[in-house]
């Protein structure tokens, strides 16, 4: 058991254990037909989510729990719990109370949470049902703050790239290897005087586009552009 209690306090994963068994007396007194349809019955009534989440205990929180949340210590946290509970976070516990009354406590969801300073911390909230005898589960938090900044600056950079290509003074035509036309911009439509539609249903070697040599003869497949520079992967 020691061995478990220092696996569990040294994990670099946040976990919490919460003990939900006056959560169960609570579901368990109510009608079978609310119990049965607990989200519309919680979608009426509000508040209970909110009176439920205090009649939660939490037992034992570890190290990097602690540390995700800037707190000294698990009293300091359970002291302000209320300042890092978002909506989010009832949204998610909604779910958790729902999977009670059906049975499983089974959950897994992004939410927001804040830590003792205000800090606003995207995570994965992940609920296992440890034992379902003492009603407890072990509630596993993932930051994932970072990663999510990134996809919005990805987002904010693929905004930036399609703005640029409908806006950009210039013709320009995406090709794959076997040469077929995937994409146009609007001044490759003005230039060809043909619909985006239309180039991309077009082969870049088609004979209709009529490609010249300086000297007004046909120029062959081998000496167009996009072939050459997807043969030597350099610009032409």
């Amino acid at each position: 058991m020691e061995r478990f209690e220092k696996l569990f306090i040294e994990s670099p994963i946040p976990i919490f254990i919460i003990d939900y068994s006056e959560i169960q007396k609570f579901i368990n007194n109510l009608p079978s037909g609310e119990k049965g349809n607990l989200s519309t019955y919680l979608e009426k009534h509000p508040q209970i989510v909110t009176d439920c989440l205090n009649l939660l205990k939490v037992p034992d929180v570890n190290t990097a729990f602690l540390d995700l949340m800037e707190a000294k210590d698990r009293d300091e946290l359970i002291v302000n719990s209320k300042k890092v509970v978002s909506g989010e976070i009832l949204a998610v516990f909604k779910k958790f109370l729902v999977s009670i009354a059906e049975g499983t406590t089974g959950l897994k969801q992004e939410a927001v949470i804040y830590t003792l300073k205000d800090k606003l911390k995207h995570v994965i909230v992940e609920l296992r049902n440890s034992d379902t005898t003492s009603f407890s589960s072990a509630v596993f938090i993932i930051d994932i703050t970072e990663n999510v900044k990134a996809r919005k600056e990805l987002r904010k950079q693929d905004e930036q790239i399609k703005s640029l290509f409908h806006t950009m003074g210039e013709g320009l035509i995406f090709i794959e290897p076997s040469g077929q036309i995937v994409l146009a911009n609007p001044m490759a439509e003005s230039i060809l005087g043909l619909s985006k539609s239309e180039i991309e249903l077009r082969n870049y070697i088609n004979p209709e586009w009529k490609i010249l040599r300086l000297d007004g003869s046909s120029m062959p497949p081998e000496e167009m552009a996009g072939p050459r520079a997807m043969k030597t992967k350099k610009p032409v």
